[in-house]
Protein backbone atom coordinates (compact mmCIF):
# COMPACT_ATOMS: atom_id res chain seq x y z
CA UNK A 1 0.00 0.00 0.00
CA UNK A 2 2.91 2.69 1.04
CA UNK A 3 4.49 2.04 -2.60
CA UNK A 4 0.87 2.76 -4.18
CA UNK A 5 1.17 6.24 -2.35
CA UNK A 6 4.16 7.29 -3.21
CA UNK A 7 3.22 6.42 -6.71
CA UNK A 8 -0.12 8.30 -6.71
CA UNK A 9 2.00 11.65 -4.64
CA UNK A 10 4.30 11.58 -7.44
CA UNK A 11 1.54 11.94 -9.88
CA UNK A 12 0.29 14.39 -8.37
CA UNK A 13 3.19 16.50 -7.85
CA UNK A 14 4.24 16.15 -11.83
CA UNK A 15 0.69 16.96 -12.77
CA UNK A 16 1.02 20.49 -10.49
CA UNK A 17 4.41 20.76 -11.94
CA UNK A 18 3.13 20.40 -15.29
CA UNK A 19 -0.10 22.47 -14.90
CA UNK A 20 2.09 25.42 -13.45
CA UNK A 21 4.49 25.91 -16.30
CA UNK A 22 1.66 25.66 -18.85
CA UNK A 23 -0.40 28.34 -17.07
CA UNK A 24 2.64 30.63 -16.66
CA UNK A 25 3.65 30.38 -20.40
CA UNK A 26 1.08 33.04 -21.74
CA UNK A 27 -1.64 35.62 -21.36
CA UNK A 28 -4.35 35.68 -18.09
CA UNK A 29 -7.26 33.79 -19.03
CA UNK A 30 -10.52 35.19 -18.74
CA UNK A 31 -14.03 33.39 -17.92
CA UNK A 32 -17.04 34.97 -19.07
CA UNK A 33 -20.52 34.20 -19.28
CA UNK A 34 -22.60 33.27 -22.03
CA UNK A 35 -25.13 35.77 -23.53
CA UNK A 36 -28.12 34.60 -26.21
CA UNK A 37 -30.64 33.39 -27.94
CA UNK A 38 -30.09 35.90 -30.68
CA UNK A 39 -26.37 36.93 -29.97
CA UNK A 40 -24.51 38.16 -33.13
CA UNK A 41 -21.54 39.98 -33.93
CA UNK A 42 -19.49 41.45 -36.66
CA UNK A 43 -17.03 39.03 -37.61
CA UNK A 44 -14.18 41.86 -38.93
CA UNK A 45 -13.14 42.28 -35.12
CA UNK A 46 -15.13 40.11 -33.60
CA UNK A 47 -16.98 43.10 -31.35
CA UNK A 48 -20.56 42.69 -30.34
CA UNK A 49 -23.35 43.94 -32.77
CA UNK A 50 -25.50 45.10 -30.05
CA UNK A 51 -28.94 45.10 -31.10
CA UNK A 52 -30.55 44.81 -27.68
CA UNK A 53 -31.93 41.34 -28.11
CA UNK A 54 -28.60 39.44 -27.35
CA UNK A 55 -27.72 40.03 -23.89
CA UNK A 56 -29.66 37.91 -21.72
CA UNK A 57 -27.17 35.90 -19.60
CA UNK A 58 -27.21 32.66 -20.16
CA UNK A 59 -26.35 29.30 -18.32
CA UNK A 60 -22.58 28.58 -18.84
CA UNK A 61 -19.46 29.88 -19.51
CA UNK A 62 -16.68 30.14 -21.70
CA UNK A 63 -12.78 30.54 -20.38
CA UNK A 64 -10.54 31.99 -22.90
CA UNK A 65 -6.83 31.62 -22.48
CA UNK A 66 -3.53 32.10 -25.14
CA UNK A 67 -0.01 30.15 -24.32
CA UNK A 68 2.57 29.02 -25.88
CA UNK A 69 1.03 30.62 -29.61
CA UNK A 70 -1.82 28.90 -29.15
CA UNK A 71 -5.42 30.07 -28.22
CA UNK A 72 -7.99 27.92 -26.70
CA UNK A 73 -11.80 28.20 -24.81
CA UNK A 74 -13.23 25.64 -22.49
CA UNK A 75 -16.96 25.99 -23.21
CA UNK A 76 -19.90 25.11 -20.41
CA UNK A 77 -23.28 25.12 -21.56
CA UNK A 78 -26.17 24.81 -19.28
CA UNK A 79 -29.47 24.13 -19.14
CA UNK A 80 -29.49 23.99 -23.10
CA UNK A 81 -31.99 22.26 -25.34
CA UNK A 82 -31.02 18.47 -24.29
CA UNK A 83 -29.68 15.47 -25.90
CA UNK A 84 -28.54 18.28 -29.27
CA UNK A 85 -25.73 18.92 -31.34
CA UNK A 86 -24.19 22.82 -31.24
CA UNK A 87 -21.70 23.90 -33.07
CA UNK A 88 -18.77 25.72 -31.60
CA UNK A 89 -16.47 28.59 -33.68
CA UNK A 90 -13.58 29.93 -32.05
CA UNK A 91 -13.14 33.20 -34.14
CA UNK A 92 -10.26 35.42 -34.41
CA UNK A 93 -11.56 38.48 -35.48
CA UNK A 94 -10.27 39.40 -39.19
CA UNK A 95 -9.01 35.91 -39.94
CA UNK A 96 -11.93 34.69 -42.55
CA UNK A 97 -12.62 31.85 -39.94
CA UNK A 98 -16.25 32.97 -39.40
CA UNK A 99 -17.76 30.77 -40.97
CA UNK A 100 -15.72 27.79 -40.04
CA UNK A 101 -17.10 24.92 -37.17
CA UNK A 102 -14.35 24.21 -34.77
CA UNK A 103 -15.81 21.54 -33.27
CA UNK A 104 -19.66 20.55 -31.86
CA UNK A 105 -20.36 20.21 -28.37
CA UNK A 106 -23.57 18.01 -27.58
CA UNK A 107 -25.40 18.09 -24.78
CA UNK A 108 -26.64 14.93 -22.19
CA UNK A 109 -30.28 14.71 -21.23
CA UNK A 110 -30.40 18.03 -18.35
CA UNK A 111 -29.08 20.22 -21.62
CA UNK A 112 -25.74 20.13 -20.20
CA UNK A 113 -22.59 20.07 -22.22
CA UNK A 114 -18.59 20.93 -22.33
CA UNK A 115 -16.15 21.37 -24.97
CA UNK A 116 -12.39 22.16 -25.42
CA UNK A 117 -11.23 24.07 -28.58
CA UNK A 118 -7.59 24.88 -29.29
CA UNK A 119 -5.91 26.77 -32.47
CA UNK A 120 -2.90 28.64 -33.30
CA UNK A 121 -3.21 32.38 -33.19
CA UNK A 122 -3.51 33.97 -36.37
CA UNK A 123 -1.57 37.30 -36.53
CA UNK A 124 -2.26 40.01 -36.66
CA UNK A 125 -5.62 39.34 -34.91
CA UNK A 126 -5.91 40.69 -31.53
CA UNK A 127 -9.51 39.56 -30.31
CA UNK A 128 -11.19 36.13 -30.10
CA UNK A 129 -14.79 35.24 -29.42
CA UNK A 130 -16.93 32.10 -29.51
CA UNK A 131 -20.13 30.89 -31.49
CA UNK A 132 -22.47 28.49 -30.31
CA UNK A 133 -25.38 27.40 -32.28
CA UNK A 134 -27.34 24.63 -33.90
CA UNK A 135 -26.91 23.31 -37.35
CA UNK A 136 -28.15 26.52 -39.05
CA UNK A 137 -25.24 28.71 -39.94
CA UNK A 138 -25.44 31.82 -37.74
CA UNK A 139 -28.85 30.72 -37.03
CA UNK A 140 -30.87 30.76 -33.70
CA UNK A 141 -30.74 30.26 -30.72
CA UNK A 142 -26.87 32.11 -31.06
CA UNK A 143 -25.15 32.46 -28.11
CA UNK A 144 -21.52 34.04 -27.25
CA UNK A 145 -19.48 35.03 -24.69
CA UNK A 146 -20.08 38.71 -23.38
CA UNK A 147 -17.08 40.09 -24.47
CA UNK A 148 -14.26 39.37 -26.82
CA UNK A 149 -11.24 38.31 -25.21
CA UNK A 150 -7.88 40.26 -26.13
CA UNK A 151 -4.84 38.59 -27.17
CA UNK A 152 -1.39 39.62 -26.21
Amino acid sequence: MAWTGRITASCVGAALLVAGLSMSAGAASSKQPLVGPWANMFCSDVSPADDGLEMIIQDGFVIFNQADGNVSAELSLKNARPDTDYFVRLIQGGSGDCDVNDGVLHTNGAGNGNLHLQEPVVAPNTNVQIFVQTGENLGFPLYRAVTSYHLT
